[in-house]
């Protein structure tokens, strides 16, 4: 790991700015949809989903944005190419907000890559992500090389090392990942840390702060991992109520701590997500402030759910 501060990088993916000191930009939540179990899924093969709750999820994740500030976009799940290109052209249908794959394998995730080059949507795309894993199947400098010709510009790394799950592992799989992948010039490279359960997302957090100061990297991890994983049991053991508390709680802490960009389950949750992001987002900003004198970027949640309070930071009191 680089041994000195870097300057915290800040990356524009279509019209959302997203990195820069914790506290200074407001969190990029991306929701996914047509994951399994997705109840608007008709037919995965065929692409077949309900088209009017899809646009009404993606009219109630941008309404709250805009009146928030806390920034998103759709991750999206699917397993063909002619799957994907369904799906991103509704997308762009309703709405001119970015969007991301969210593809495990990455021969299909290549395949979503050509969608998007065919269609000319790389300036709002986001490859997600380059893995440690993705090896067993096509070596990292093809795969590096065929989203270089392609002409995609912003890309997500996973870093995690299955030998070492300390952040100290995670920034030696960065490492590796960054031989490669710096040869291309992408516009942006994002960092997802690998939240694997709720008790190790300290490990995730802790791998952000040290990768932003030795790299600069915006970073982030999919929290909903912590609190999906959990659900049944919490269900079973406390009731109904127990998982949305949980959910809110570790979206919350995550925004608040070290995290630029959150993976936040299903859209379906957004309402619940937003709000939770709402708090750490606002805590981040005042603590940088209290540390630093600073003010978030115009347009933060602070200044949009608690106008007062920010302009006697802007006008203190004589």
């Amino acid at each position: 790991m680089v041994a000195t501060l870097t300057e915290p990088k800040v990356y524009r993916i279509g019209n959302l700015e997203i990195g820069g000191d914790r506290g200074e930009r407001p969190t990029l939540l991306l929701p996914s949809m047509f994951h399994a179990k997705d109840k608007i899924l008709s037919s995965r093969r065929q692409g077949v989903f309900d088209r009017e709750k899809a646009a009404a999820y993606l009219a109630r994740m941008e309404e709250l944005s805009q009146a928030t500030g806390v920034l998103a976009m759709v991750a999206m799940v699917s397993n063909w190419e002619d799957e994907f290109r369904r799906y991103v052209e509704f997308y762009r249908e309703h709405t001119q907000l970015p969007f991301a794959c969210d593809v495990w394998m990455v021969k299909r995730r290549l395949a979503c890559a050509k969608v998007v080059a065919d269609l000319g949507l790389q300036d709002v795309f986001l490859y997600n992500s380059i893995t440690p894993w993705d090896a067993k199947d096509v070596p990292l400098a093809d795969q590096v090389k065929e989203l270089r010709d392609l002409g995609i510009r912003h890309v997500m790394l996973q870093a995690f090392d299955e030998a070492d799950t300390t952040p100290a592992g995670r920034l030696k799989s960065l490492d590796v990942l960054l031989e490669e992948v710096n040869k291309a010039n992408f516009a942006s490279i994002l960092v997802d840390s690998s939240c694997m359960s709720l008790p190790s997302l300290p490990y995730s957090l802790a791998a952000n702060h040290m990768i932003k100061e030795g790299y600069g990297f915006p970073c982030g991890q999919a929290t909903s991992n912590g609190s999906y994983m959990w659900r049944k049991e919490l269900a079973e053991r406390f009731g109904p109520e127990a998982f949305p508390a949980v959910d809110a709680a570790v979206e919350s802490l995550s925004v608040f701590w070290d995290s630029d960009f959150v993976f936040c389950g299903p859209v379906v949750g957004i309402g619940r997500v937003m709000m939770a992001a709402v708090v750490g987002d606002v805590m981040a900003a005042v603590r940088r402030y209290q540390e630093k004198g600073v003010l978030p970027a115009p347009g933060h949640p602070l200044e949009r759910m608690f106008p007062d309070f920010y302009r006697q930071l802007v006008q203190p009191a004589v």
